[in-house]
């Protein structure tokens, strides 16, 4: 097996003893940094992966390359979970994945501390999800100690295509650790960004049918939704004009949720309408665009998300159909989560090159990509087909966006306002 430069970065570090951190973007090959030890150097390795449509994922790939793999998680049935339970004592099995939350419950139990023992990795799969999720998913925040308790025997790696490696060291820090940054630039030639500011829903909701009219067979999209509200009216609303659409979300059974992405994968179902979890790590080669109805919640989730499309190599499509509505939601927000929107809605204000700007945020050099809305417009591209009337798209500014400034002291008022 050919391994890109990054892998072999990382590989060699950790043979070096060294805990590491790897920066490499959606479909960069990043679960092959914690298998290669599993099937190669008779390593142990335990996988903390935040969602089970993952974890399915990485359990099918890890089979693939004849690797012996265990997993626990909330969707097994009792008489399978306790067949996994077995597999993971056994000292064959090399690759165990479970959630975060049990992985803190392990490292509180005295019984478990011989089978923690046991692992020489410690890999922390979908690192940003620590920052993006730490509000609602408290085991994010209960890591530190469990993390400092398995380096006094293990090594770590942190792996992740939308955290920051200012914000690495940070999560680390919390455990007394230092890490080795192995950073990928941000690559993904491919994959075009647009940022299309609206003046309302009804805007909105136009633009969006106009995008997904497009989307033709073998090909798919993902629709991110801001609640589950948003994402099951707006499976009604595709489905009223034709177009074949279901939801992805939290709410739904988790046997449904895995069936939802399995009818993706294999195409039965082209357009999804899910939260910002849906397609994390899992490697759905055909998607076409995704889209964000809405303003994402930070960098870290925008980046993440426009990453699933194109990951084929393909030309693809990344888009945030956006308005000032969308900066209602702010007041139900946490401190923390509204300084991370306003980093994202500043950049979005930003008259630069998309990537040159998510690039000085991850702290790596860029180019300009002329493959985003900025760079066109200072280009005087013309538009892809699928944009209707490029002038009105493109160029037009509302009145309330017809000075950047201006808008950028609104935002400010507005984020400092009660």
């Amino acid at each position: 097996m050919e391994l890109r430069s990054h892998q072999q970065e990382i590989l060699s570090q950790l043979l070096a003893k060294q805990h590491v951190y790897g920066f490499l973007p959606t479909g960069s090959g990043k679960s092959l940094c914690y298998q290669i030890p599993a099937r190669d150097w008779g390593w142990r390795v335990l996988v903390v992966s935040p969602l089970v449509a993952l974890i399915e994922d990485q359990v099918r790939a890890a089979e693939k390359l004849q690797i012996k793999v265990a997993r626990i998680h909330s969707a097994l049935p009792e008489r399978d979970r306790e067949r996994e339970m077995s597999s993971i004592f056994d000292h064959d099995t090399r690759l165990i994945f479970i959630s975060p939350e049990r992985f803190v419950q392990w490292s509180e139990n005295p019984n478990k501390q011989n089978l923690l023992r046991s692992f020489s990795l410690l890999a922390l799969d979908e690192l940003h999800c620590a920052f993006d999720w730490e509000d609602f998913r408290g085991s994010y925040a209960a890591l530190a100690k469990p993390i400092q308790n398995f380096a006094s025997w293990g090594l770590l790696l942190g792996l992740s295509g939308s955290l920051s490696a200012v914000q690495a060291e940070s999560f680390f820090a919390k455990s007394n650790l230092s890490v080795k940054l192995v950073l990928r630039a941000l690559g993904r030639e491919n994959l075009q960004q647009f940022i299309l500011d609206l003046e309302n829903e009804s805007e909105r909701s136009l633009l969006l049918a106009a995008l997904l009219r497009e989307v033709e067979t073998p090909s798919t999209a993902i629709v991110y939704c801001s609640s589950r509200v948003s994402a099951e009216n707006t499976k009604i609303f595709l489905s009223s004009l034709g177009l074949k659409a279901d939801v992805f979300h939290a709410g739904l059974p988790a046997q449904t949720r895995m069936q939802r992405v399995e009818d993706f994968r294999s195409g039965r179902l082209r357009i999804v309408c899910a939260s910002n979890a849906f397609g994390m790590g899992i490697d759905y080669p055909a998607v076409d665009r995704v889209i964000h109805l809405g303003m994402p919640y930070d960098i870290n989730s925008y980046w993440q998300g426009i990453g699933r499309a194109g990951r084929d190599g393909r030309s693809a499509s990344g888009f945030v159909l956006w308005c000032r509505s969308d900066a209602l939601r702010l007041h139900s927000m946490t401190s923390s989560a509204q300084n991370r929107a306003k980093k994202l809605w500043a950049l979005f204000l930003r008259e630069e090159c998309r990537k040159i700007s998510l690039a000085k945020y991850f702290g790596l050099p860029q180019e300009p990509c002329w493959a985003c809305d900025v760079c066109w417009r200072k280009k005087n591209f013309s538009l892809p087909r699928f944009l209707p009337d490029p002038h009105f798209w493109l160029y037009r500014r509302q009145w309330w966006l017809k000075s950047r400034m201006d808008t950028e002291a609104w935002l400010e008022e507005y984020f400092i306002s009660s």
